[in-house]
């Protein structure tokens, strides 16, 4: 903890950690759920939140109860459609693979990535093909 490094004696500590606790400002709850909103909004996937809030300290548990639902989906299809449908009304293919990439490297689950990718492009790409081709 860093307030060991300053020197402070452990009883010390325990007592500032659990004034800070009675005030409201040491809460792992609230600060992973603000944490998973911000991140969610912002186009993470749950994989990386996961990652990011275990090295920050939060606690398993919290973790996973942060992240239980799921309701990302409908967010992504818009900014899928935001990022890729211009380039998906000239290069369907392209479009697919930009926007599978990018839900991916920001850690989505490829269920979620192929739900979303079909729902925000689909009327232009369909199982990797041109909506017109057979």
């Amino acid at each position: 903890m860093r307030l060991e490094r300053y020197g402070y004696a452990e009883p010390v500590i325990a007592e500032v950690v659990k004034w800070l606790q009675g005030l409201g400002y040491l809460d792992d709850v609230r600060y992973a759920q603000a944490f998973t909103e911000e991140k969610l909004r912002a186009g993470w996937g749950p994989v990386r939140i996961r990652q990011a809030l275990l090295r920050k300290g939060v606690v398993p548990d919290v973790v996973a109860e942060q992240l239980r639902g799921g309701g990302e989906a409908l967010a992504l299809v818009e900014m899928v459609r935001r990022r890729f449908g211009a380039l998906a009304e000239q290069d369907p293919r392209a479009a697919r693979r930009k926007a599978e990439g990018f839900l991916a490297r920001n850690g989505h689950e490829w269920d979620v990535i192929r739900q979303v990718v079909q729902s925000a492009l689909g009327a232009r790409v369909e199982n990797g093909r041109d909506a017109g081709e057979t």
